[in-house]
């Protein structure tokens, strides 16, 4: 007969090698738009909350550039608050106009989000009416001590809960002309959630684990 406690470790420990293999995360970067000098075209964002999704399925850190970081798979852009409601909701950011973004844990004991893999700052257009953005990098202390190595586990805790981030001089320009809008992407927070494949995995091996148990 199978001994439950030794079978349900082994279960879990085989469950979290698997989401650590192979589940993605989601960081996603909370913060507001506020207008430094009136008079753009898209002065309609003043107050408004932006929340960038990034997913990643980086399991290892990598060299980008002279750094070390992940890349994104994928990204949205969530937009709420805007004085004008067309330009609020979700849209993915297909049109990354070097590469989906990065996130650097640590460069000069600072944390650097939504940057370019190309080592720029972020810089993507939308479908219109949302506009074309250039200048997003929101950057703040490093939870990190040093900048980690090239095929160093990525660990939620390396971003989760970080606070205080900005990223000054963002222009946003509508899909009808010139005449950007500068703004700061300020108060900016970083939040992980593993995707709810990770969660699915997890649950189905305990609900295993707990059926063995009944069946002994």
């Amino acid at each position: 007969m199978l001994n439950f406690k030794k079978t349900s470790i082994l279960l879990a420990g085989v469950a979290l090698s698997a989401v650590s293999a192979q589940a993605y995360i989601v960081v996603n970067f909370t913060g507001d738009m506020n207008l430094n000098v009136p008079g753009g075209n898209a002065d309609f964002y003043d107050g408004s909350t932006w929340v960038y999704s990034l997913e990643f399925s980086a399991t290892e850190y990598q060299a980008i550039g002279d750094f070390v970081g992940i890349v994104s798979n994928s990204a949205t852009l969530t937009i709420s608050g805007a004085s004008d409601p067309m330009y609020d909701g979700t849209i993915n950011i297909v049109d990354v106009l070097h590469s989906d973004f990065a996130i650097l844990p640590n460069v000069g004991g600072s944390i650097y989000g939504l940057v370019s893999a190309g080592l720029t700052n972020g810089e993507f257009e939308l479908d219109d009416p949302v506009p074309y953005l250039s200048g997003l990098t929101p950057s703040g202390a490093s939870v990190l001590e040093a900048a980690p190595n090239i095929g160093d586990p990525v660990l939620a805790e390396h971003f989760d809960g970080i606070t205080g981030l900005e990223s000054n001089a963002v222009y946003i320009a509508t899909a009808s002309g010139p005449g950007a809008s500068e703004y700061t992407f300020g108060n900016v927070s970083i939040s992980v959630v593993p995707e709810p494949s990770s969660y699915a995995l997890i649950t189905g091996v305990l609900v295993l684990a707990v059926s063995m148990r009944r069946h002994r």
